[in-house]
Formats: C-alpha cells, sequence, structure tokens
C-alpha cells in the first residue's frame, strides 16, 4: 500500500534563503497575559451554569471575573482544525480530565494556534469581557459576529483579547493528554453533552470508504485515481468544498462521522484500509456525532491521529 501512495504523491521540497534570524528564538508569551488572577472556577462550572444557552447556540456575555485553568487537548497544527483550541480540565495529576467535555477556545487573527497553544499547554482564561456560548451546540468561548446572511452568531474572539484574558502557566506537557477509549456503548445521545468537545481513541475502527487494495499496484494507482474524491479524506472537488464527511465503524459496530477539512495539510491522501487506531476530538454538530483528527502523518501511518494495527 505503501507503494501507491508513493505513486500518487510526490513530495516537493521548497527551499528559501535563511538568514541569521531564523535560528533566534521568539517568545510567545507576548501575545498572551502576564498574570490574569488565580482560577476560581472549572470548565464543567462554566459549562453547568452556562447549559441553557449552549444547549441552543446562543452566547452571554461574562461581566465578572470567572478565571478556570484549563489544559490544550487540541489545535490547528495541520490545518483540520481552523481558529479554535479545544481546552479540557485538569485532574490533580496534571493529566486532562475524560469524565466530562471540555470547550473550544475559540480565536481569529493568529496565523497558527498550534504555536502559541501546543498541545499539552495549560492555559488560564478570564471569562470577563468573553462570550460563552455554542456553535453546533458545541461549547466555544469568543465574540459574537455578523455572518454572510446578517445573522449574529458566535464566533471567535479578537485576538487583542489575548493579552487582556489569556494566560498561558508553565511549558507545555504533551505527555498529560490522555485519550478517553471510546465504543460503541459510548455514542448515544444521552452522551453528547458529557463527552463533546473531547480527546477520545478508538481501537479496531475502520474507515468505511477506504479503498481496498487489489494486490495490484499498478490497478490500485488507477482506481484510486479515477475517485480520489472518494478515497482521499477531503479531496477539493471544486471551490466551494470546504469539508468531506466520511464514515467511521468502530470494532464494537457502532459508527460516527470523520469530518475532515479540504484544508487540512492531510486532505489528499489516500484514507488507510483496514483496522487502525482512530484518535482525535469527538464533537457534535447539533445532533451529529463528528470525529476531527488532529493531525495525520500518510502514507505509513506509524504516528499521528490514525495508527496502522
Amino acid at each position: 500500500m505503501k507503494k501507491i501512495f508513493l505513486m500518487l504523491f510526490a513530495v516537493v521540497a521548497l527551499t528559501s534563503c535563511i538568514n541569521d534570524f531564523d535560528n533566534e528564538d521568539t517568545p510567545i508569551d507576548i501575545f498572551t497575559a502576564q498574570n490574569i488572577g488565580e482560577p476560581n472556577t472549572t470548565i464543567k462550572a462554566v459549562r453547568s451554569e452556562y447549559k441553557t444557552v449552549i444547549g441552543s447556540s446562543g452566547y452571554e456575555l461574562v461581566e465578572t471575573d470567572k478565571i478556570f485553568e484549563g489544559i490544550v487537548t487540541a489545535n490547528d497544527i495541520s490545518g483540520n482544525i481552523y481558529q479554535y483550541v479545544v481546552l479540557q480540565d485538569i485532574n490533580a495529576d496534571g493529566t486532562s480530565d475524560t469524565t466530562q467535555g471540555g470547550i473550544q477556545l475559540a480565536i481569529k487573527g493568529v496565523g497558527s494556534l498550534a504555536t502559541i497553544f501546543p498541545v499539552g499547554q495549560r492555559v488560564r482564561v478570564n471569562l470577563k469581557g468573553l462570550y460563552v456560548g455554542a456553535y453546533g451546540n458545541v461549547a466555544r468561548i469568543g465574540q459574537p459576529y455578523i455572518n454572510t446572511n446578517g445573522a449574529l452568531k458566535h464566533g471567535p474572539m479578537t485576538v487583542d483579547k489575548l493579552k487582556t484574558n489569556v494566560q498561558l502557566v508553565g511549558k507545555a506537557e504533551p505527555e498529560k493528554v490522555v485519550a478517553r477509549i471510546i465504543t460503541s456503548k459510548d455514542i448515544t445521545s444521552a452522551n453528547m453533552d458529557k463527552l463533546t468537545p473531547m480527546f477520545v481513541k478508538m481501537e479496531g475502527a475502520k474507515i468505511n470508504d477506504a479503498y481496498k487494495p487489489t494486490g495490484n499496484p499498478d490497478k490500485d494507482v488507477e482506481n484510486i485515481a479515477a475517485k480520489i474524491s472518494t478515497y482521499a479524506f477531503a479531496h477539493r472537488e471544486d471551490a466551494n468544498t470546504y469539508s468531506v464527511e466520511h464514515k467511521i465503524t468502530l470494532a464494537d459496530g457502532g459508527s460516527l462521522t470523520l469530518y475532515t477539512s479540504t484544508s487540512a495539510i492531510f486532505a489528499n491522501e489516500i484514507m488507510p484500509y483496514g483496522k487502525v487506531t482512530i484518535q482525535g476530538i469527538l464533537s457534535r454538530y447539533t445532533s451529529s456525532w463528528q470525529m476531527t483528527l488532529r493531525e495525520v502523518y500518510a502514507p505509513d501511518y506509524k504516528k499521528g491521529d490514525i495508527i496502522y494495527e
């Protein structure tokens, strides 16, 4: 199968001039606050307090100091996640809490959120002056905006709010981010609020639309090329194709949707065939379950959010 990938996609290395400044470290805390105070609440408590507005995909301005600390479990490193990072509560041992859903910290105006908010980074947020709400019923911190239809929606906060409302705490510890192993028993409507958004893992899963090799590499290349939009994660068929959905079947028979942006750096990679371990952010869009990958390393799939078993 590796041969198929290599025949389909050639990696073109682009080189450019490098000066001495490229080797200098750039401090990332210049974008965030130095001290916003001590935590006085949790993500769980915030979600409980604003349950009604989250459930209606609305938004509400926070007018008092409500400060929580969470750990980054996902960011925009591959382009599959756009203008937000996912935060989850932190256990006493410093690991991410997998007993409840987290919250999106939505931010616009930053070229790479992953640079400021790497996975495993502790982040302290003061909600005063920000809005708690939801997009597609996914809990979110941000600000309202007017969409192209003239309607007010709950979107990302402006970058100036980082300097007043968001503080980085310590250094990133990616080993502290723990995935919750889920099965079809977890994929129920009763668990949708409890498990979204959350970093999860599915073992022995398969992507239904993945191409099954014939054993003839030349024929496989021909077949895949003829239906690339079917077998790639998110091949863009036209300018209006922004995302693609595929079905994931869990080891015990349940299923959910794999959501991939056409802007992801792995969008045109061929999906792996057979049983794999899939991890990423379990989310939702209103009443539908969605799985969003953070990063993928094709064609070998030996690390990242999809791993051959």
